[in-house]
């Protein structure tokens, strides 16, 4: 969780049309779906079906990056700024504004706040605490990486074999790194985590930036190559367990098993998105407000998902059997797309002046 991102970022700023690809919209529009079904409580089997959300959304993240900087020059300074801004603020103002409303509530209904201080203190500096900002800090790193890995992509290099076997090297030597980062960093230490987080998904955002690049051939070859690495570890982990091992076992750090079966899903989604070409005004206009705003939606999520526990609404709702995890999805996301629509007419109708409390609600809301 991720969760993200760029221009068309996870933010309310939306890029001319010329400078915006509607199959990388809907890529990100189906990454975030699969995060927070994730969090719904699904079935096991689907739990494990879309097991590739969040790097679903680091590569289209890259891929976006790829496109608006395609034909102009990255300010380095300034990207930065705005880039890494971005990735604070929002999220300490949606946190604020979290914990301070749950604060209320257990007030007004007699009952304990249920987080500790340290878990206050830990999600604020994006550590475990209550979880869903563990991406953030990740993305920072990315973000970091963003200048130099734009200079590489636009080299006039062979796309295909080139991305390919670059990734394929970077995957081996991460496999032979991890064991040794896991027995000097422990694998529960935040420096640890992200460490063994930055460097997978480093290469997936580096494989991200080309992606656009690649001929359909490419992309289907690269899914091919990820079902068989799938496949062999696969029965490496049945033969240990004695049954089929969900990849989410293999999430933190991530390894070769849960990298595999998400970047098949990854170039599948990639190949298909680009036959996304007709579709009615109404409906691009919504999946691009949605990808815009992509990084509000999940963080007010977060929310929403608290509210609907708190409530007890899945026990409500057992009756219902799989179709539970259905309701609960449909009505975290509409609370979450409608707290995120009001909070753009706020920050279109207050946020257009020149003034101080402007420059903040700019700041911090859009």
């Amino acid at each position: 969780m991720a969760l993200d991102l760029p221009k068309y970022r996870m933010t309310a700023t939306v890029t001319t049309p010329s400078t915006r690809d509607t199959s990388l919209d809907v890529m990100r529009l189906i990454g975030l779906l699969m995060i927070i079904l994730a969090h719904v409580d699904p079935p096991e089997w689907l739990r494990q079906l879309r097991n590739f959300g969040t790097p679903l959304l680091i590569v289209a993240s890259a891929a976006t990056y790829a496109v608006i900087y395609d034909r102009r020059a990255i300010d380095v300074p300034s990207f930065y700024q705005k880039r890494l801004t971005r990735l604070v603020i929002p999220v300490w103002t949606f946190l604020s504004i979290f914990f301070g409303s749950m604060l209320v509530v257990a007030a007004l209904s007699d009952r304990s706040f249920p987080f500790t201080a340290r878990q206050v203190f830990e999600t604020f500096t994006f550590g475990r605490g209550i979880g869903y900002v563990w991406i953030f800090p990740v993305y920072m790193a990315l973000a970091i990486i963003t200048p130099v890995g734009l200079r590489l992509a636009k080299q006039p290099l062979r796309d295909g074999p080139y991305a390919l076997l670059l990734l394929l090297g970077g995957a081996i030597v991460y496999e032979l790194l991890r064991p040794v980062l896991v027995s000097r960093l422990g694998d529960t230490s935040r420096l640890a985590l992200l460490a063994m987080s930055v460097l997978p998904y480093g290469l997936l955002y580096l494989y991200g930036l080309r992606l656009t690049r690649f001929a359909p051939t490419t992309l289907a070859i690269a899914a091919a190559l990820a079902a068989a690495v799938f496949a062999w570890q696969g029965v490496i982990e049945w033969q240990r367990a004695g049954d089929f091992v969900p990849t989410q076992t293999h999430r933190f750090p991530p390894t070769a098993y849960y990298l595999s079966y998400a970047f098949y899903w990854i170039n599948l989604i990639a190949l298909a998105c680009r036959g996304v070409k007709a579709m009615t005004p109404h409906t691009e206009s919504m999946i691009r407000w949605t990808s815009a705003n992509s990084m509000w939606i999940y963080l007010w999520h977060v929310a929403a998902l608290f509210a609907w526990n708190y409530a007890r609404m899945p026990v409500r709702l057992q009756s219902l059997g799989a179709w539970t995890c259905v309701v609960s999805l449909a009505a975290v996301l509409l609370m979450a797309v409608t707290t995120t629509a009001l909070q753009r007419r706020v920050v279109t109708r207050w946020s257009t002046a020149g003034t101080r409390t402007a420059r903040l609600i700019r700041l911090t809301l859009a």
